[in-house]
This record gives structure tokens, C-alpha cells and sequence, in this order.
């Protein structure tokens, strides 16, 4: 119920605009037809029944995403950085991530008090038209029939239309003659217009968004805008004679009105001033007033029906497994459209700092300095407007499962990185041969798009990573010097290790790359497109790819089903040709213990290579295998046995299992201290809880040369 509220209220302040802009183009549009006032109210009404709109840069309506939670409080938070109102901020907050301790006195507060007030909002106005519907049936329960759907009692003073599926009119028996006819003509009018189904619409709606006040003076409007409409559909053929007539009738009627007008389900006649007014003003408007007129509709309707373009983004970023890192980036790029840009938190994300690295920037910022973030309080960044950035959180993940985070920014424009990373290796470029691509110019559209793929999907950790991509492409459009492909693209990093390839990560995914061609002909990267997650992906889809392209995806089953095993096959010619991860530890370990050369203890050798130490940490089973086999090959008693205990218990730490206060004298006799406690808990528990509970030690019971039959007593899990 609170998200529907909350929807409600939304529209409503976007029907809002709509309903002001209307008010105006009544004023402009005074000398078009009455009915082009109705056309009006329609847009109103479409705003206010349909949730879903379409973006358009057209649009007028300001982006209206309210708060839902302006009140949530935190406890025990030290922040530092410019915080703003969450109004300003644009941000819905009712899902924001409370830590513990904190209180959202919005959720179990207000947003309750307001539902309840809104629905009994609801109830009371649909309980006043029941009850004046009631009241007016039993008034003409003793009408009778004058002819066809009209009908006269002497409880009725004055004339009107009644009933939704089959309306009738009811009418006084004091009223005869000319007077009779022209006011029957005008409720007949009515019924031929489906007013009696308009009106009743109009006040469900303003039932339903009863607390907002321009509803009210949108549905009063409504009601004179129809009766506007009705007489001037019923004069437009009378004389000058007759329409001082129906005059005359229409200030018969204006006295005992307040029955009806107390019904909403029946039509009165209201505004009988201004009626009568533009009755006698009455002019036949030309066939430009009547085009303009309809153009000033459509131009309002696709103003005010569709929304502005989205400068709000939820920008997802992945915690690696195992990840120590200080600052963890974004794949994607933000761009600000504005010199300030808005952050809150998103899903799975607590307190924490954010800060912006720089990708194409043209003035001499610094952006070194970082933002406390807490859940329901957005902050400002400034940032220069146009330029291009990531953006990182400080948050660390002990687990052997990477984390997926997502922050929220607004006033920007987004792009997936279609830039070489500072940190990619040969083994991350891998072309749609499976053979490596340098930083060479790239001259054929195929190598284009195997190099463009490579690089916008790479976020590696180190040069352990094994990137490989295969695609199928479905159509290509050329238009001056740009190119554009809709393809298909499977893409996964993979780690080898001990002859096998183990796959990291992956996609398979449709995607769209724009390339502009040189004089030289080489193939310059401008937009690599891939459509958003969740509800957004099917319309992205069909508003990006052509209708070939999206045909040729259709009928390539066959083909795209074979991109996985092509990825694989890929890889593996990468994995012969740069050796496994077994290599890259080896290398790692080689590096921290060279220096410094003049200190014996082995934490001086891990701060003097701590990006060595945490890559190693990084790698988490992987590291413990190789360590463990070294050990199970005995004799690690000197400062490399050292080492790979303290990288060994490093992750171990990480997994969430403490670290025991007894000294080792040796990276042997810690192993061997570790191998009894695997022994122990061999013989005390099944293999299946082990694995869940004790997963280094499982890593040492799944390898062949283990040997569990010696050992010491003491544990270290």
C-alpha cells in the first residue's frame, strides 16, 4: 500500500502541471470549439490513470519523484560532507538501507498516519455519493414517463441527467413548451457526448487524489467545461430568437439546484452565468481556430504525457571476492549534466565514502578527496559538467563471493567504459581469433569489435585474469563516417590454474557499438550500448535495435547458442600461451620476499609489497592451494614459509575464522598445526559440513598428496 500511495502521489503532482498548463491554454484558446476544453481534461486524466510513461526530451513536466522517507534518523553516525534535503536530492528512499541502531520514523510513523488518512479521504467522498445518490433515487422513485428516457415528478426542480449504463432524464412538471424543448435538446446533448460517463470518471479521480487542491479546482472546471461544450453543441444550429429562448431556460434552471449539484453522478446545470454569457456571445469559430486549436492539443499531449529524459542512475558496482581494496569503481561512466551532481545509497550499501576518478576531464580539478555517504541522506559532488568519471565506494569484502553494490546519482548522463583500464595485461585482450591485440590501431571492423568488447568489459584485479569474448553480429548500418553494429556478445574472464580454466565472471547479452571510421580508416570506439536490467530491458531493446536486427537475433538460435563453447575455446589458446595462475603466485611470492633485504621479519616484506600481499589474498583458494601444496612438500622453515602462513591466514581471517595467539617459529609448523586440525574435524564431522563451515580445510582434504595421519593437537580454526 505504501508504494501505491506513494505512485499516486507522484502522478498527481505530475497531473498537477498538467492541470496548470491546461488553465493557461484555456485563456489562449478562449475563441477555439468548447469541446477542445474537453480534449484537454482528457490529457489530465490519461496522467492521472496511467503509472507508466515514456521519456521524452519534449517533455515539460519536471521530474517528480518525491520522497517517500525524508524522515529517517541515524544514531551513532559520524558524517562529513554537504548533505541536502532528500526533496532536493529527487530520490525515492523508502527502500533506503537503515544500519542498525537507526530509526525510520517515516516508515513506521507518518507513512501509516498518511495511508490511513488517505483512505479514509477515499471512503468518506464515495460514502457522500452513495448516500446523494440514495437520496436523489428516492426523490423521482415516483416520476413518470413523459416519453422515451424522459421523465417529470414534482420532486424534481430542476432538470438533469441521471444513471451511468442507461441515463435518463428527468425533468419538473412546471416546465412545458419552447422552454421544455430546448432544455430536453441540451440533456439529450449530454447523453450523445457520454457525459454521464465523463463526469462520474472525473470524481473518481479527484476521490482518489482528494488531498491535492488543484484536483478540486481541475474537476469544478471540468463540470463548466462540459456544460460549455453541451450548449454550444445545441446553439450552434439555433437563430438568434431561439438562442434568447434557450437563454431564458437556462435562468429558469439556475433556481433548486443544490439537489443535483450534490450528486456527482448526475448533471445539473451549473455555471449558469457564464453560460448564459457564451450563449449569447456565441460566434462560429473558422477552420484555422479549429486546426490550431487540435495542434495545441497534441502539442500538449506529448509535453505533458511523457517524461523528461532520465538523468537518474542506479550505477552498480561489484565488491571482488576477497577484495581489500580502499576504493572499488564502477564499470560504468558517469557524466554530469550539471556542475553538481547528487548521491544516495542503493541496494546492499551501508555507510561508506564515495569519491569520483576522473576519466576525460578538461579543467585542472583535484578529485582526490572523498564524500561520507550514509542511507537516506543524498550529498553533493561538485564535478564538471560534461566531463566523464567513475565512481568508487571504501568497502572491502572478506567473503569468497562477490558483492554487487549500487549507488544513486542524479544530474548525469551514463556510458559503459569504452576505454583500455590502467591496469589490463596482454591476457585481457583477446580478439575474435583468440590472439592478443596491443594498443595498435585497429584497421578491420572485426578485430574493432572483438578490441571494443575486451575493453569495456574488463575491470580486472590483476594480470591473473584471462578476458574472452565471441559474438554473432546481426545487422549493420553505415550512415557518413559512423558505423553501428547490433550484435550479440558473450563475454568471461577465467582464471587457469593447474591446467584448468575456471570461469570468474560472464555475460551474454545484446549490444549495440558505434564506431567512427578515419580518414585513415581506423576504428574509433563512440558508444558501446547494452540495455538496462529488470523492466527497462525489453523496451530498451526495441527502441535501440532496428527491426532486422532484432529478426536476425530471433532466427540465429543455432548460432548464438555456440558463442559460450567459442568463448571457451578462446580462452583456452590464452591460457597455453600465458601459463595459469600457479605462475602469477610463484611471481607475486618472488616479489615480496626480495626485499628489504635487511630485515628477518616477514611482515616488514608484506607492508614493503602490500599490492603483491593483497592481490595474493585476492585470490583466496587459489593462493591456499599453492601454499598448501609447498607445505605438503615440507621444509618451508624459512622466510617463504613465513610468508605463505601469514598469506594463508590472512585469508582464512577473511573467511570469518579468527586467528589463534600461538606462535609459530615456522610456516611448517603452522601447516602442520593446521593439517591436525583438519585431521580432527575429519573425524568429527561429514564432508558436507565441512565444506560449508571449514572451507580451508576442505581445500586441504580435496588434495591427493594430503596426509592426515600426523599431526599436531593444537588448532588454529
Amino acid at each position: 500500500m505504501t508504494e501505491l500511495f506513494l505512485t499516486i502521489v507522484d502522478m498527481s503532482i505530475s497531473a498537477s502541471w498538467i492541470v496548470l498548463a491546461v488553465l493557461l491554454l484555456r485563456l489562449v484558446l478562449r475563441k477555439a470549439p468548447k469541446w477542445v476544453n474537453g480534449l484537454l481534461w482528457c490529457i489530465v486524466a490519461v496522467r492521472l490513470l496511467c503509472p507508466i510513461t515514456v521519456e521524452s526530451p519534449l517533455s515539460m513536466v519536471p521530474q517528480s519523484d518525491i520522497i517517500r522517507d525524508n524522515s529517517i534518523r541515524y544514531d551513532g553516525a559520524a558524517a562529513y560532507g554537504e548533505y541536502i534535503p532528500a526533496e532536493e536530492a529527487g530520490f525515492n528512499l523508502v527502500n533506503a538501507q537503515v544500519q542498525p541502531g537507526a530509526s525510520s520514523t517515516a516508515e513506521h510513523t507518518i507513512m501509516p498516519v498518511l495511508l490511513i488518512i488517505w483512505g479514509t479521504g477515499i471512503l468518506l467522498l464515495l460514502l457522500y455519493t452513495a448516500v446523494n445518490c440514495r437520496n436523489l433515487c428516492r426523490r423521482i422513485d415516483t416520476a413518470v414517463r413523459y416519453r422515451d428516457n424522459i421523465f417529470q415528478s414534482e420532486q424534481v426542480s430542476a432538470p438533469f441527467v441521471f444513471g451511468v449504463i442507461r441515463p435518463r432524464i428527468y425533468l419538473p412538471f412546471k416546465m412545458d413548451g419552447q422552454e421544455l424543448e430546448h432544455v430536453v435538446a441540451h440533456e439529450k446533448a449530454h447523453i450523445r457526448r457520454r457525459d454521464h460517463w465523463w463526469k462520474p470518471l472525473g470524481f473518481l479521480l479527484l476521490a482518489v487524489h482528494w488531498f491535492n487542491p488543484v484536483m478540486w479546482l481541475a474537476y469544478v472546471l471540468l463540470c463548466r467545461d462540459i456544460e460549455l461544450a453541451c450548449d454550444e453543441k445545441v446553439i450552434r444550429e439555433l437563430s438568434n430568437d431561439q438562442r434568447a429562448d434557450y437563454t431564458r431556460a437556462l435562468l429558469s434552471c439556475s433556481v433548486n439546484r443544490r439537489m443535483i449539484a450534490a450528486c456527482p453522478l448526475a448533471f445539473g446545470e451549473v455555471g449558469v452565468k457564464k453560460r448564459v454569457k457564451s450563449v449569447m456571445n456565441y460566434r462560429k469559430p473558422g477552420f484555422w481556430v479549429i486546426v490550431v486549436s487540435i495542434l495545441a492539443c497534441a502539442v500538449a499531449a506529448v509535453c505533458f504525457l511523457t517524461d523528461p529524459k532520465q538523468d537518474i542512475y542506479d550505477i552498480r558496482i561489484v565488491i571482488p571476492a576477497g577484495s581489500k581494496e580502499l576504493f572499488v569503481y564502477s564499470d560504468e561512466e558517469i557524466s554530469p549534466t550539471k556542475n553538481r551532481i547528487i548521491i544516495s545509497s542503493g541496494d546492499n550499501l551501508g555507510d561508506t565514502e564515495v569519491m569520483l576518478r576522473p576519466v576525460e576531464v578538461r579543467e585542472e580539478n583535484a578529485y582526490d578527496e572523498a564524500v561520507y555517504l550514509t542511507p537516506g541522506m543524498p550529498v553533493k559532488m561538485d564535478a564538471e559538467k560534461g566531463a566523464w568519471f567513475q565512481i568508487g565506494v571504501n568497502m572491502q569484502n572478506p567473503t569468497d563471493e562477490d558483492i554487487v553494490v549500487s549507488v544513486r546519482v542524479k544530474n548525469v548522463q551514463v556510458r559503459i567504459v569504452d576505454h583500455a583500464s590502467p591496469n589490463r595485461t596482454v591476457a585481457d585482450e583477446a580478439t575474435s581469433s583468440g590472439e592478443p591485440v596491443g594498443e595498435e590501431t585497429v584497421f578491420t571492423l572485426e578485430d574493432a569489435v572483438s578490441k571494443a568488447i575486451i575493453d569495456s568489459n574488463g575491470n580486472p584485479q590483476s594480470g591473473a585474469i584471462i578476458r574472452a569474448e565471441s559474438h554473432f553480429i546481426a545487422h549493420t548500418e553505415e550512415k557518413d563516417h559512423q558505423v553501428t553494429v547490433y550484435l550479440q556478445v558473450y563475454e568471461s574472464s577465467y582464471y587457469g590454474y593447474k591446467g584448468s580454466l575456471y570461469q570468474e565472471s560472464g555475460s551474454n547479452i545484446p549490444t549495440a557499438l558505434t564506431f567512427t571510421v578515419t580518414e585513415t580508416g581506423e576504428y574509433v570506439l563512440e558508444e558501446y550500448w547494452i540495455p538496462r536490467d529488470g523492466s527497462y530491458y525489453v523496451p530498451d531493446l526495441k527502441d535501440k535495435f532496428p527491426k532486422e536486427a532484432l529478426e536476425a537475433l530471433d532466427a540465429a538460435h543455432e548460432e548464438i547458442q555456440k558463442l559460450g563453447q567459442q568463448c571457451i575455446d578462446k580462452a583456452e589458446k590464452l591460457f597455453e600461451r600465458s601459463g595459469g595462475l600457479e605462475l602469477r603466485i610463484e611471481e607475486l611470492m618472488n616479489t615480496i620476499q626480495s626485499s628489504p633485504g635487511t630485515s628477518s621479519d616477514p611482515q616488514d616484506y608484506i607492508k614493503a609489497h602490500d599490492a603483491e600481499y593483497q592481490e595474493l589474498l585476492g585470490y583466496g583458494a587459489y593462493s591456499l592451494d599453492y601454499c598448501f601444496s609447498e607445505f605438503l612438500l615440507g621444509d618451508q622453515t624459512d622466510l617463504r614459509g613465513k610468508i605463505m602462513e601469514e598469506v594463508c591466514v590472512g585469508i582464512i581471517c577473511g573467511w570469518g575464522f579468527g586467528r589463534t595467539d600461538v606462535y609459530y617459529n615456522t610456516g611448517q609448523d603452522w601447516f602442520d598445526a593446521f593439517r591436525e586440525s583438519t585431521r580432527i574435524l575429519s573425524e568429527q564431522y561429514s564432508d558436507e559440513e565441512i565444506e560449508k563451515n571449514y572451507p580451508a580445510s576442505w581445500i586441504l582434504l580435496e588434495m591427493p598428496d594430503a596426509d592426515l595421519d600426523t599431526g599436531m593437537e593444537q588448532t588454529i580454526q
